[in-house]
């Protein structure tokens, strides 16, 4: 190999490693990272730099400064060339961290030249400015990367190694031992960081004329502002005089300084009054100054403030507070840091082990410990901060939200963990809210004996009378809550059970017996806590709540979720590329490119939103306020779509109306609908919920309107011929509910059923864009059904669901899925799969599966059971058998046992079942797969399945546990290579074996995991399903995992299978399940007297 071909090779390699680490300091995917675009025009500040080049300095030993990635190496492609010729040593793989000789003293720091410059005629004197902070920030970050000795220890350089005398590598620990890879987060540090690189859009003459004019309009608006920042900048060290400093944008930078406030409105030292969405950051949740919170602070002081005494207050504040959200015991501190600080130190204390976990993403105050980041490369946290030392993070573990590795680390890490911290809905990602992930993070760590922590300062008192905890049904075992609490006064509550508060004053203990505080005590202390105007403003926020019935909270939420629905509406028809995520009354803008003159054209606009970018609604909001806040939103986006100085949606308003093609996941209902009615008909998804109880029509049609209406995926017109489809203007996204009372009673036999058979026997039409129908029907009884049909082309199960969730949530008033995400991002991502390497290794994979397959079908023929792999509908029925309560119990104790899920236990009994029923031939069996594999995607209401064919095991060990055993091989190696499209499954089928007539997929298979249904109004729903006189394959075999009872299901073709053929093959599958599950009792019954006895 020549040395240019080497050293490119090196280079190559470097370049990964740096786009890595660069793109995990962005927040975004690699793959969305340019080598070549300056770190400017990505939107890296210098926190993230200072974040980059640290990472850099110590993987590589190279002296990299923050002057020279702004100026000299300012691209991903710069960067790396200038490693390779500067670094002492290149890792020898990306994952494994090699020891660099560590300094015995402080390096000298080198001196910067500070002479002011000129560059075409303009003078440099902020260019000197930003010199000389880029030089501070330098030594300081020399200081964070190297551990200082002793004072008169000796500094020694790090010593370069040639290629050839490389010290290996430390081995890398063991995998499962560390946290999991870090994922892009939105950062939650840099709200306040200085931007200095250079602005893209000062080269463009018209933005820049634009920025100047909108600059002297602020300038000229809050003039007294203004001069009060500069006036005391150097007295008042303060973060948000600078925040978001960008000297493109300097004149603007300056906070408003307000003289006073009422209600929703703001009024600065100018005279201008702004309608406020920033509502002390969400300390007022009943606008500024309400009437019952003022009375009670001037009572309290006409009565004085007296400090050292115990206020009066207190015990009724804490008794409330224990009330409203089930706890044991209340201490009082002076903000939410406070609160958290002081939970982890209980927490600790308790369960006497130093480790916390806290989540990508979330925010829990300044306390040094929760200032932790994780790592792209290593396993160990690092400061979020300057003066943040590693020493402070090093027991902080930093983990994904919501992600089953998070659980998994957990589970392995347990004895090391003290707590769990956990901002249980993200303030900077509000349209995540997790209440199953939430859930089993309670049970696994009540179960390990690791304290859970909420941080509800944000959502204590918001959501819900009892907060987060009650919103999800969660308990926690401490919480943590500020803002709406101190009802604008400063404040920090810690509540939780007996056993960790006790740590604070020793437990319960009476007078007149020999009781004493008997727990072992923390350190806790502050001058103001329980300060006496704090606790008469808490006392009467709480009592009002108390008086307050639940529509306080679900009229306000659903107005938010309303407000974020009408945004979003507001910003797609303008072409914006920016969506509002909302949870509760909080709502947060939301996009992947620079805002920052969208906020500014807002305040211009006479609406204040504060650096951190949260925004809040309180009950002082109106209806008509918020009106004229959308149209407002509506003309800034559209003014500036029109400068490109927004984030563009596909192109903005200049493009023509997008066509786009169907997606990949779509072309297999694409293929049925072309195949005739029946293959449409075959495409409906019908479920309906049962409701005994009354039900507010009116209250669920609105939200049926709104979460329907406001979902991208379900609008789409077909064009069957061309494969392509168009959105409908969003206008005309209504849905047709039709309502219907009827004189009859539900329990009649069959009645349900037969109307759910209707709606699933009645076209839909996607080539008109009617992809969804909603029908309401009250029985005689009080009874209500409610019935969703979907178009299989627009929705997939996955997202069925999460519409039932969303309709529940806006029902009840919440906001608990969040902000829509459009089915575009589904396009994008299968765009960005096809041009990575994930693609063509699954190509690889899937091309060799085929064959095999094939050349199984050759050298096999069928025996009495046959199948004719067709595409198109067939004429359909079920046949249905419960397992019931006990053997269901039996059945999951088995499969936890065996160290498997629910769906490898089944899918390897009917394995067994196939080889018992077929014997000649078996049918290639199919595994949906849901395919929706970022938290993004998650979110997504669209058509996004996946259908994996399974190679038959003929001739294999049949027993249940060879089958066993070689499932979970094959589903282990079948999801690695998941995302390969079906439908170029079936034409790498079809050209390997070209007499065949459809897909290689002749049965499917699929688990559906079913928890509880959503609660309407506090009432559970019974799921009703319809039966498809209409199938897509000549068998699929369907089961329903409930928490008490384990659903089987037969769908077959009527011209292919008789009925009691078809029970026949159920009660063999079901047999074969039910011999699994008693294995679970035959183990208990044999080794309980021995753990009886162990006991």
């Amino acid at each position: 190999m020549s040395n240019e071909t080497s050293s490119n090779d090196a280079v190559s390699r470097i370049q990964a490693l740096v786009l890595r680490e660069v793109a995990y300091c962005l927040k975004q995917a690699p793959e969305n990272v340019d080598p070549h675009l300056p770190f400017a025009d990505m939107g890296a500040d210098s926190l993230i730099l200072l974040e980059v080049i640290q990472e850099l300095n110590a993987r590589f030993q190279v002296s990299l400064t923050v002057l020279e990635i702004y100026e000299k190496v300012n691209t991903v492609d710069r960067l790396a060339r200038f490693i390779h010729e500067h670094r002492a040593h290149e890792e020898a793989a990306p994952t494994i961290q090699a020891q660099a000789p560590e300094p015995e003293g402080l390096p000298e720091v080198p001196e910067v030249d500070l002479a002011p410059r000129t560059r075409g005629g303009r003078s440099q004197e902020l260019e000197d400015i930003v010199r000389h902070q880029l030089d501070l920030m330098d030594r300081q970050l020399t200081l964070l990367g190297r551990k200082p000795g002793t004072a008169a220890a000796k500094t020694s350089a790090p010593q370069r190694t040639p290629p050839s005398e490389e010290r290996p590598a430390s081995p890398p620990a063991p995998a499962a031992s560390a946290p999991p890879a870090g994922k892009p987060e939105a950062d939650r540090f840099s709200a306040f960081s200085v931007k200095l690189g250079k602005d893209e859009r000062e080269e463009d003459t018209e933005k820049a004329g634009y920025i100047q004019r909108l600059t002297a309009r602020v300038a000229e608006k809050a003039p007294e502002s203004k001069r009060l920042a500069q006036h005391y900048r150097q007295p008042l060290a303060d973060n948000r005089v600078s925040a978001g400093f960008r000297p493109l944008l300097k004149e603007m930078v300056f906070p408003i300084v307000a003289e006073q406030a009422r209600g929703a409105h703001v009024t600065d030292v100018d005279g201008n009054t702004y309608l406020d969405f920033t509502m002390g950051f969400g300390a007022h949740f009943f606008g500024h100054s309400p009437d019952f919170i003022t009375t009670a602070l001037q009572a309290q002081l006409g009565r004085g403030m007296p400090i050292g005494p115990q206020s009066p207050l207190a015990g009724r504040v804490a008794a409330l507070i224990c009330e409203l959200t089930g706890h044991a015991r209340v201490t009082f501190c002076n903000s939410g840091t406070e609160a958290t600080m002081t939970a982890l130190r209980l927490a600790r204390a308790k369960t006497g082990r130093d480790k916390v976990v806290i989540f990508r993403n979330s925010y829990h105050g300044t306390f040094d410990a929760f200032l932790a980041r994780g790592n792209a490369s290593s396993d160990e946290s690092r400061p979020a901060s300057l003066g943040t030392t590693a020493s402070l993070v090093r027991d902080t573990v930093v983990l994904d939200y919501c992600e089953q590795s998070a659980l998994d680390y957990i589970e392995k890490h347990a004895k090391e963990l003290g707590a769990v911290m956990v901002e249980p809905v993200q303030s900077r990602a509000p349209g995540m809210q997790p209440a199953a992930f939430l859930k089993q993070l309670r049970e696994l760590t009540q179960e390990k004996d690791i304290a859970l922590v909420f941080d509800e300062v944000i959502s204590g008192f918001r959501c819900a009378k009892g907060g987060a905890q009650q919103y999800f049904g969660v308990q926690a075992d401490l919480c943590a809550y500020g803002k709406v609490v101190g009802g604008g006064m400063p404040i920090g509550v810690v509540a939780g059970s007996a056993a960790f508060m006790d740590g604070l004053d020793g437990g319960f203990w009476r007078y007149g017996d020999a009781s004493f505080p008997s727990t072992p005590t923390i350190f806790f202390a502050g001058t103001f806590s329980k300060h006496p105007l704090t606790m008469a403003a808490s006392l009467a926020v709480l009592e009002h709540l108390r008086e307050a019935d639940d529509q306080l909270y679900r009229a306000l939420n659903e107005r938010t979720e309303r407000l974020a629905t009408q945004l979003n509406a507001a910003f797609e028809e303008e072409g914006a590329d920016v969506a509002v995520e909302s949870f509760s009354s909080l709502f947060r803008f939301a996009s992947k490119g620079n805002l920052d003159l969208f906020y500014y054209r807002l305040l211009d606009a006479g609406y204040f939103i504060w650096e951190g970018r949260n925004c809040f609604l309180s009950t002082a909001h109106t209806d008509a306020e918020l009106a004229r806040f959308v149209e407002s939103v509506r003309e800034i986006a559209r003014e500036l779509v029109a400068l490109k100085l927004l984030p563009l949606r596909d192109g903005g308003r200049a493009l023509p109306p997008a066509e786009p093609p169907v997606s990949d996941a779509q072309q297999r209902f694409l293929q049925l609908v072309r195949s005739g009615p029946e293959g449409s008909v075959t495409c409906n998804l019908c479920y309906g919920l049962r409701f005994d109880a009354a039900v507010d029509l009116e209250r669920l049609s609105r939200a049926v309107q709104t979460v329907l209406g406001g979902q991208e995926a379900l609008w789409y017109c077909l064009d069957v011929e061309h494969g392509t489809q168009t959105l409908r203007p969003v206008a005309e996204r209504r849905v047709p509910i039709e309502q219907a009372d009827v004189t009859r009673r539900s329990t009649e036999p069959g009645v349900i059923e037969r109307l759910m058979a209707a709606q699933q026997q009645t076209p839909l039409a996607p080539e008109s864009g009617v992809n969804v129908r909603v029908h309401l029907t009250r029985f005689e009884d009080g009874v209500t059904l409610f019935s969703l049909c979907v178009h299989h082309l627009v929705c997939d199960g996955w997202a069925l669901v999460s519409l039932f969730e969303r309709i529940a949530a806006l029902y009840n008033g919440d906001t608990a899925m969040g902000a829509n995400v459009p089915y575009s991002r589904w396009r994008e991502h299968e765009a960005r799969y096809r041009q990575g390497g994930q693609y063509a290794a699954d190509q690889r994979f899937w091309k060799e599966a085929i064959g095999a397959i094939a050349s199984y079908q050759r050298s096999h023929t069928y025996g009495e059971l046959r199948h004719r792999g067709t595409i198109g509908g067939r004429p359909g029925a079920r046949a249905r058998r419960s397992l019931g309560e006990p053997l269901t119990a039996l059945f999951k104790a088995q499969a936890k046992a065996d160290g498997v899920t629910p769906f490898t236990a089944l899918l390897a009994g009917f394995q067994v079942f196939l080889n018992r029923a077929y014997r000649t031939r078996l049918p290639v069996v199919g595994i949906p797969f849901a395919n929706r594999t970022t938290r993004e995607l998650k979110q997504a209401v669209g058509t996004c399945v996946n259908l994996l064919p399974l190679l038959p095991a003929h001739g294999a060990d049949a027993t249940f546990d060879a089958s066993l055993a070689r499932t979970r091989s094959q589903m282990k190696e079948l999801f690695k290579h998941a995302g390969f499209p079906y439908v170029e499954l079936c034409e790498q089928y079809r050209a390997v074996l070209p007499e065949a007539q459809g897909s290689p997929v002749e049965v499917t298979f699929n688990v559906e995991p079913v928890s509880q249904l959503p609660s309407f109004g506090g009432q559970s729903p019974e799921l009703v399903s319809a039966v498809n006189d209409w199938i897509e394959f000549d068998l699929s075999c369907n089961v329903f995992v409930l928490p008490t009872d384990i659903t089987l299901e037969l769908d077959y073709d009527t011209r292919l299978f008789a009925e009691d053929a078809v029970y026949g093959l159920l009660n063999l599958y079901s047999k074969i399940v039910e011999n699994y599950a008693k294995r679970a009792d035959t183990a208990r019954r044999t080794s309980g007297p021995a753990a009886l006895g162990a006991a």
